[in-house]
């Protein structure tokens, strides 16, 4: 669905936009007569703007997808996550408590207090427990919905079956996009690189990173294992879960993007050449039915006159061998010839 909708989105905004920018380009440069659409100038100018606006916007939707996650655990507890310990996660939850308890002076009555503190609680019941909080790592907040998981392969049968219904409704939804003629360019790649984002993230959600599970010392790390993966480095801040959520969008958004872009930076000559076999056999079936009318136009006087038409037929009829004579005629002057230097010799 979200697909969908940003397909929808992509496939009306960026057009009218750059036609509406091209517009006031044009009253403020051209004092005179601007690029008309048949021009080339004017198509190399909407090329241009078009190109601008969806890169512009591809930078802008990757910098709100990442500012658009609210706060997870971690930060409504003020922790971080890779190095945080048990004497951390106490001292954090008791000091923020009581400050957002529903039971303090200040907090009565405030619903906001309230729900801050819910949302704390429930962040500290998570994190303290090493397997909820591996799953949280994973699958996010989605873990809490199964109430009947208990152990690490429970949480991993629960959410890998969402996994598989995503990439299976974005393989069908592309399948049909291409069958319609939309997102033609680029749709191997895209294939692949939907297989390879697949892997990518089924990767990441059976080598998360390990939470250390000793709570003996207050002082031993609770954070993640001291060996994290390579895409660990990247948004360090955000949860396994939260990253897999940015690569889908990523993936959506940047697909899009290259099937608007990518016929205009790099056209399909083959396209072009169909293209224009089109608009000839367009103009030569336009022209067929000019010359059809104007036949029937021509004669049209003679339809209720048999005499006129007996005249005129018996007119063509002489024309057409006279037409035959003169085509002839070059043929009959060059035998002559012939045989006239016959005779000579």
């Amino acid at each position: 669905m979200e697909y969908l909708q940003q397909s929808l989105f992509w496939a009306f905004v960026p057009g009218s936009a750059a036609s509406f920018l091209q517009r006031q380009y044009y009253s403020f440069v051209y004092r005179g007569t601007p690029p008309q659409p048949h021009e080339p100038k004017y198509r190399l100018h909407w090329n241009r703007i078009f190109t601008t606006i969806v890169l512009g916007y591809l930078f802008y939707t990757l910098v709100q997808v990442e500012r658009s996650f609210p706060p997870n655990f971690y930060q409504h507890l003020n922790l971080d996550r890779r190095t945080f310990n048990s004497k951390d996660l106490r001292g954090n939850y008791r000091a923020l408590s009581l400050m957002y308890h529903p039971d303090k002076a200040q907090n009565q009555g405030d619903p906001t207090s309230e729900l801050r503190y819910l949302t704390i609680r429930k962040a500290y019941e998570t994190l303290k427990d090493p397997v909820y909080r591996a799953a949280y790592e994973r699958f996010g907040e989605d873990v809490l919905r199964c109430t009947h998981c208990k152990t690490d392969r429970d949480f991993l049968m629960f959410n890998v079956m969402s996994v598989g219904v995503f990439y299976t409704t974005t393989a069908l939804l592309l399948g049909v996009l291409f069958v319609l003629g939309k997102g033609e360019f680029g749709s191997f790649w895209r294939a692949i690189a939907l297989l390879l984002l697949c892997s990518l993230e089924l990767r990441m959600i059976f080598n998360a990173p390990t939470v250390l599970l000793s709570d003996e010392d207050a002082s031993a790390s609770l954070g993640l294992a001291p060996k994290p993966r390579v895409w660990e480095y990247v948004f360090a801040w955000r949860t396994t879960h939260e990253k897999v959520v940015m690569l889908r969008q990523l993936f959506i958004v940047v697909c899009i993007a290259v099937s608007q872009v990518g016929p205009i930076l790099f056209p399909d000559k083959k396209q072009g050449l169909n293209r224009q076999i089109a608009e000839l056999e367009m103009l030569t079936e336009l022209q067929m039915r000019e010359s059809a009318v104007v036949h029937q136009a021509a004669f049209l006087p003679f339809r209720d006159d048999p005499k006129a038409v007996y005249v005129l037929q018996r007119k063509m009829e002489k024309l057409a061998v006279d037409l035959r004579l003169g085509d002839a005629e070059p043929a009959l002057m060059v035998g002559g010839r012939r045989v006239a230097g016959k005779k000579n010799n």
